[in-house]
């Protein structure tokens, strides 16, 4: 058995409103600003589901696979602002993980890299191929994660960094967001703080030099 928690930072955003969350579409509890739940789940494959209910929308919600396997996670919510509402989305929480808001770009990107990380055929592949690893790679208008084996390398991801579009207050967010991955060591840093306070935090995989990750089989 083993142990899945849910953080929910106290902030403003969406601070009213309680998250409902679902393992396997069963409900477990409902989740108050500034509270965390926790709970026992076997070594099988699961569904984790966050949302705001019906009145929420379609869009507030968020789900995240659980891999099979003997590892325990933690994740943090983070609300996500949308035109039309709050989504809230997982990240991998820990020590160094912050409790405060991140930007968008941050946001956006630590809850697909999660997903991705967490996905099944990705990781039979690193499971399968002797010494693959994976690589995070950030350009100044995209970003994306490399499947190494040896000197060979294929690209499994790419995004495009997320924007805001309207107002003046959207431009100067956006630049604001966007004004350290203008040089070699903006990108850098911007990474190592990626990994420091997020994918460090995910049990399964182990973060090695140059930015690079390896999928731990054995608890």
């Amino acid at each position: 058995m083993r142990t899945l928690k849910i953080i929910r930072p106290k902030v403003m955003l969406a601070s009213i409103a309680k998250l409902t969350v679902e393992i396997d579409g069963k409900k477990i509890d409902k989740l108050a600003s500034g509270h965390e739940l926790s709970t026992i789940i076997d070594e099988q494959t699961h569904e984790l589901h966050v949302h705001f209910g019906l009145l929420g929308g379609k869009n507030a919600s968020s789900k995240l696979m659980i891999p099979a396997g003997n590892f325990s996670y933690t994740f943090q919510t983070e609300m996500l602002e949308l035109t039309n509402g709050n989504k809230p989305i997982l990240v991998p929480h820990g020590k160094s993980t912050p409790q405060g808001t991140p930007s968008r770009v941050v946001q956006l990107m630590v809850s697909t890299l999660t997903t991705a990380l967490l996905d099944q055929k990705l990781r039979d592949i690193l499971v399968k191929i002797p010494g693959a690893r994976l690589q995070l790679a950030v350009g100044e208008k995209q970003w994306g994660l490399i499947l190494c084996v040896g000197t060979e390398k294929k690209t499994v991801l790419v995004q495009p960094y997320s924007s805001r579009r309207g107002n003046l207050f959207a431009v100067a967010t956006n630049y604001l967001e966007h004004i350290d991955l203008n040089t070699p060591e903006g990108r850098e840093k911007f990474m190592h703080m990626i990994f420091t306070e997020y994918l460090q935090y995910l049990p399964d995989y182990q973060c090695v030099n140059n930015f690079e990750l390896v999928l731990n089989t054995v608890l």
